[in-house]
């Protein structure tokens, strides 16, 4: 294929660089060329007697299939939000995602489903933590000629321009 990249780097292009298959049928040498005439087709796999892809030919990426000799064209999936991209197969399902949440197509069903991620990370403990320091005043007191405020909070001195600024 040309390019058969992500789609979504290709939003919506309809020039003349757009994805194009080179398809051999039977498996004996001979390809013949197949190209969307609306739109780019990007990241083929071919499972059992369809070829299976993403196109934005309606707007946006999604999933469609069709026969070797390019007829018989369907849509499978209906996302309008996020475009289809990174399609992965183990050649009963194709696994892929949307924005940021992971999706099924089932072939057999012919349905989709979200997959459901608990992803438990130690990042929420090392994310910076901002508390008002006033909740932890120890002591705090102006300078002689009252230019600069000093400020004992959470166990560490601060020297402030109190009005040069916030």
């Amino acid at each position: 294929g040309r390019p058969t990249t992500d789609s979504a780097y290709w939003k919506r292009y309809r020039g003349g660089t757009r994805g194009i298959l080179w398809i051999d049928k039977d498996g004996g040498g001979e390809f013949e060329r197949f190209s969307m005439e609306q739109s780019s087709l990007v990241q083929p796999l071919w499972i059992g007697e369809r070829i299976y892809f993403i196109s934005d030919q309606e707007g946006h990426a999604n999933i469609y299939s069709m026969l070797p000799d390019g007829r018989d064209i369907q849509r499978h999936t209906d996302h309008e939000d996020y475009y289809v991209r990174n399609l992965s197969t183990d050649g009963s399902s194709i696994v892929y995602h949307a924005g940021a949440d992971l999706y099924r197509y089932d072939l057999g069903a012919k349905s989709t489903s979200q997959i459901a991620v608990a992803y438990h990370s130690q990042r929420t403990q090392r994310e910076i933590k901002h508390v008002d320091a006033a909740d932890f005043w120890a002591e705090y007191a102006f300078s002689h000629d009252a230019d600069e405020l000093f400020i004992t909070t959470r166990g560490k001195l601060y020297e402030l321009a109190p009005f040069a600024g916030p």
